[in-house]
């Protein structure tokens, strides 16, 4: 300490003293130098001191002072070094094993690639860092959200691919001025991407550029309930339902040759019979498969004239007939719809008459185009649409002339499962639906219960088959 301060001295003991007089020694030592005494002088007070607190004992003598050497110092003293305190040992970690360490590795890769939305090569590493710990909670839980995620990706990409087909394939119509076809694919890319504000203008334009069919060519079928089936029919007719039908429009006449021929020229469509090369005709007493026969020729396979433009269309399947109504902005109806309509307003429910056809309960040559002639029927095949008088919703034909295409598939059970609403028949079939009985068929076909479907496949195209179209109440 003396050194430290400056002073050429050093201070010692000879031999091993007491606590106690080593207490005093420093007391007074120090005391004596801060009151100004020289080292030497301080010394001497501090035996004494010693001599004082601690009785017959010689420890006074022990304290020695070395100083004033020869050349003026005691020692050398190039600098005094402070120890540097030793670092305090921790506690040494466990060793991480190679395991925890590609466990490490793969969890964090598989969080930061989850994080950046690439579930799949984050599904990947975590599949990784799971065989290292094949319980962990925590890469379950991640995996699953992985395929949550990727799940999720694969939904929005189907999305986004049926989006750009419908929105391209109604670009192409709406280039070519096929206005209701491109509305209605438009409408298909919105439901993929709903606010699309592309599709939505594109409708619009739609709107004001599609010609409407005047009214008049429409009927407006009011909703209500009807008995739907017949307990006097056939076994596909039964069990009698009652069904609610929402408003909607029918055509009042059957789709013309006339009216067909411009859906051709506007679309350059091609009917299942010009695809194959052959329809079903009349030959005067059996039905035969005629090659080159399509909707430009009559039941017999001949080529039509400007004499038969205001006939039913014929040689359609239910998929041009389809085609057909898209085009016109319309639908086919269901089968439901068409025997609500048919009946003209007697439903049967209530205690209103129920009736075997639209005007009543005997058929008659008077009424509609059926097998033979005779009355105002004097037509051996097709007759020109409206040639008879309509029934109460002031529809044309709906017995007789052609069978007409429903939108359902045929289930002859479906009946006892049928919706109490809007029922539009099973979700999948062999067959389609055909109703009203045609200029070939015998009376009991013409009732409006009755149901068709035999062989009638969408692409079955014949002599004795068209359609009429459906439209909602907007």
């Amino acid at each position: 300490i003396l050194v430290r301060r400056g002073l050429p001295a050093v201070l010692a003991m000879q031999y091993q003293i007491t606590d106690r007089a080593a207490v005093e020694f420093s007391r007074s030592f120090y005391e004596a130098l801060s009151e100004g005494m020289p080292v030497d002088a301080a010394v001497v007070e501090a035996r004494k001191a010693i001599s004082l607190a601690v009785n017959n004992t010689v420890e006074w003598g022990t304290p020695v002072l070395y100083m004033r050497a020869p050349d003026g110092k005691v020692f050398d003293i190039e600098s005094v070094k402070v120890a540097t305190p030793r670092p305090k040992k921790t506690a040494s970690l466990p060793k991480e094993t190679e395991e925890e360490k590609l466990y490490a590795r793969y969890k964090n890769e598989g969080d930061a690639l989850f994080d950046q939305g690439k579930y799949v090569e984050a599904k990947l590493k975590y599949a990784n860092a799971l065989a290292q710990k094949p319980d962990d909670s925590y890469l379950d839980e991640r995996i699953n959200l992985c395929n949550q995620k990727m799940a999720e990706q694969k939904a929005e990409a189907e999305r986004a691919k049926l989006y750009a087909k419908y929105k391209d394939e109604g670009d192409a119509s709406f280039a070519q001025g096929e206005y209701e076809q491109a509305k209605s694919l438009y409408e298909q890319a919105r439901s993929h991407k709903p606010g699309d504000q592309y599709v939505i203008k594109r409708i619009q334009a739609c709107d004001k550029l599609i010609v409407k069919l005047s009214p008049a060519e429409m009927a407006l079928i009011p909703a209500g309930s009807f008995m739907m089936g017949s307990d006097d029919g056939d076994d596909e007719e039964k069990p009698v339902h009652e069904v609610y039908v929402d408003a909607f429009y029918l055509d009042k006449y059957e789709v013309t040759v006339a009216q067909f021929k411009k859906f051709i020229e506007a679309t350059g469509y091609k009917t299942d019979a010009e695809k194959a090369g052959s329809s079903y005709a009349w030959s005067g007493t059996k039905w035969k498969e005629k090659k080159g026969v399509n909707w430009r020729h009559d039941a017999e396979g001949k080529s039509i004239g400007g004499d038969r433009m205001n006939h039913p269309v014929i040689h359609v399947s239910w998929n041009d007939a389809k085609a057909y109504a898209q085009w016109a902005g319309k639908r086919l109806p269901t089968e439901a719809e068409w025997e609500y309509a048919a009946r003209g307003g007697f439903t049967g429910v209530g205690g209103k008459t129920k009736y075997e056809y639209p005007w009543g309960n005997d058929a008659s040559h008077e009424q509609a185009n059926y097998s033979g002639t005779g009355g105002r029927d004097q037509w051996e095949e097709t007759s020109p649409v409206g040639s008879f008088s309509p029934n109460g919703y002031e529809l044309y034909d709906m017995a007789g002339n052609v069978w007409e295409w429903c939108e359902d598939w045929y289930d002859e059970n479906y009946y006892s499962k049928s919706p109490k609403q809007n029922s539009k028949g099973p979700e999948s079939g062999t067959y389609r639906v055909l109703r009203g009985g045609s200029w070939n068929d015998f009376p009991h076909n013409l009732r409006y219960a009755y149901r068709f479907y035999f062989g009638f496949v969408p692409t079955y195209r014949g002599s004795v088959v068209g359609f009429r179209c459906a439209q909602d109440v907007r």
